[in-house]
């Protein structure tokens, strides 16, 4: 809604663990990974890049669970 400044507010802190974890992979990776890990199948990343650590994907997993995002 034009000049809900609270709700914006609001999004921007819901969101920022998520903006926070596209530093644990290179781009797309953690979007993909994301989006997989919660059900919507986008496949694995094209090479030459490739999927990051396991212990990222473990700290991505805890994040989108936090969010609510992931059981």
């Amino acid at each position: 809604m034009i000049g809900d400044i609270e709700g914006a507010l609001e999004a921007q802190y819901r969101l920022a663990p998520l903006r926070i974890a596209f530093g644990l992979g290179s781009f797309p990776v953690v979007t993909k990974d994301a989006l997989n890990f919660i059900g919507v199948n986008v496949g694995d990343p094209i090479k030459p890049i490739d999927h990051y650590t396991e212990q990222n994907m473990a700290k991505l997993k805890d994040i989108l669970v936090t969010m609510n995002l992931l059981k």
